[in-house]
C-alpha cells in the first residue's frame, strides 16, 4: 500500500474497512467504486477540520438591531448539515444580545460559509438533486431500464446527446420502443415518468 494509505488514521476500524476493500479490488472499476467511499469519509474529515479551524478564528459581532449593544458569545454550539460526502458536523460560536432582546441567536460562521438559518442541506446537494430531478423527467423509461440491467461496464461508451436531445454516437444501441403507451399502467417496480409517458425504474 502507498505511503499515502498508511497516513490515513488506520487506527480507525472504519478507515481500515475501506482500505481493505481497495486491496481486494481487482479491476479499473472495481478499484473505482472502492475508493469512492473512502474518499467521502476523507472529504467529511478534511472539510470538518477547515470547519473547525475557522471557528477558532476571532469573530465580528454586529450589533443588536433593537437596543444597538454588541452581541456577545454565548459559547460554541453544534451544526450539522447533509452534504455531497454525507453529513457534515461543526461547532461554532453563537451570539445573543446582552440585555436581553428577543433577537435570533447569530452565528457569524455560518453566515461567512453562506449557510442560512435552520438550512439541513447544502447548496451543491439540492443542486444535484434538482439535475437528478431534471434527468428523471426528461429521459425515457425503457432506456434507463436497460441500462440498469447492463450494468456499469456494460453501457455503450461515447454516446452524446444530439439537437433533439436522443442519444446518438459511435456503435450506439438502436433505441428501444416506448415501454408502455399513454393511459398503461406502469410495470410494477416503476414509477411513473412525470414527462413522455414513460416509466422510470424505482430508485432513479
Amino acid at each position: 500500500m502507498l505511503c499515502l494509505m498508511d497516513s490515513i488514521r488506520q487506527d480507525e476500524p472504519a478507515v481500515q474497512r475501506l482500505l481493505h476493500a481497495v486491496d481486494e479490488a481487482h479491476t479499473l472499476t472495481e478499484i473505482i467504486l472502492a475508493v469512492w467511499p473512502l474518499a467521502r469519509v476523507l472529504a467529511m474529515h478534511i472539510v470538518e477540520a477547515v470547519l473547525a479551524e475557522r471557528a477558532l478564528s476571532p469573530t465580528f459581532w454586529p450589533r443588536c438591531p433593537t437596543c444597538g449593544a454588541f452581541l456577545r458569545s454565548k459559547g460554541f454550539v453544534k451544526r450539522q448539515v447533509l452534504s455531497l460526502f454525507g453529513p457534515i458536523c461543526w461547532r461554532r460560536r453563537v451570539g445573543r444580545c446582552p440585555q436581553g432582546c428577543a433577537t435570533p441567536p447569530v452565528a457569524p460562521l455560518d453566515e461567512a460559509l453562506g449557510v442560512r438559518p435552520y438550512q439541513r442541506t447544502s447548496d451543491e446537494l439540492q443542486y444535484l438533486g434538482w439535475c437528478a430531478g431534471r434527468l428523471c423527467a426528461v429521459c425515457d423509461g425503457g432506456d434507463v431500464a436497460a441500462v440498469v440491467e447492463r450494468g456499469v461496464g456494460q453501457c455503450p461508451g461515447r454516446v452524446g446527446v444530439g439537437p433533439s436531445g436522443r442519444a446518438a454516437g459511435h456503435g450506439a444501441a438502436p433505441r428501444a420502443a416506448p415501454s408502455s403507451s399513454p393511459g398503461t399502467p406502469a410495470p410494477r417496480g416503476a414509477t411513473a415518468c412525470p414527462v413522455g409517458g414513460g416509466s422510470l425504474a424505482s430508485g432513479c
